[in-house]
């Protein structure tokens, strides 16, 4: 069970508090860059669904009107939608040497036949299928890195209001955490760690900048 602490008393303990109210104050920051990386995932997992379901679509379409003629020119509503699905693709999906190589239909006198068109909607669609697995990953990690926000948010809190120093056992997220908690009984947080600690550093992030990517 959590025990009295002694952290905070004298001198020393002033001082030890008044950096720890720092760290709560950096750790509010740092859960709002969270939050915001964390959007930007999000909608892009959103637009990956939409372009996959608009590329499918228009294979499908493609590919039927290609097994019943495979010489048949591709309409100009086909070819701009095409286009604009590539475009959106590329502008997303990164570190995909297929998709980098795919290229927007510049028709030389005409447009091309629908095979053409087939194949490169068909590339459209399997690089979203390869990238949707990213965003969902990232999403999950920022997730995770909340957890251990709160986790040291919570065990601080304790401290500076309660006087009081959780274990792993008390604190939330604490098993999954336990490098922030002392290794002999009964297991409680480690402020000595903490307070050496560059909270933003270790979450990856740099501070006086709440609009900064993560690193």
């Amino acid at each position: 069970m959590s025990k009295k602490s002694r952290l905070l008393n004298g001198e020393a303990g002033n001082k030890l508090g008044e950096a720890l109210n720092k760290k709560l104050r950096d750790l509010d920051k740092i859960y709002s860059l969270n939050l915001t990386e964390a959007k930007v995932w999000k909608e892009i997992k959103n637009n990956v669904s939409l372009l996959h379901n608009v590329a499918s679509g228009l294979y499908l379409e493609a590919d039927k009107l290609c097994k019943k003629n495979p010489k048949l020119i591709a309409s100009d509503y086909l070819v701009d939608q095409t286009n604009l699905v590539i475009k959106e693709t590329k502008e997303i999906v990164e570190g995909d040497s297929f998709v980098d190589r795919l290229t927007q239909i510049i028709p030389a006198g005409e447009n091309p036949d629908i095979p053409d068109v087939v194949i490169r909607l068909n590339q459209v669609k399997s690089g979203l299928e390869r990238y949707k697995n990213i965003p969902e990953r990232e999403i999950k990690e920022y997730q995770l890195e909340r957890q251990e926000i709160e986790l040291i948010r919570e065990c601080l809190f304790s401290l500076l209001t309660e006087g009081l120093e959780l274990t792993i056992e008390e604190a939330s997220f604490g098993k999954n955490h336990s490098e922030w908690f002392k290794e002999e009984i009964p297991y409680c947080f480690n402020f000595e760690d903490l307070n050496e600690t560059d909270l933003f550093d270790h979450f990856g992030y740099e501070e006086g900048d709440e609009e900064i990517e993560k690193t």
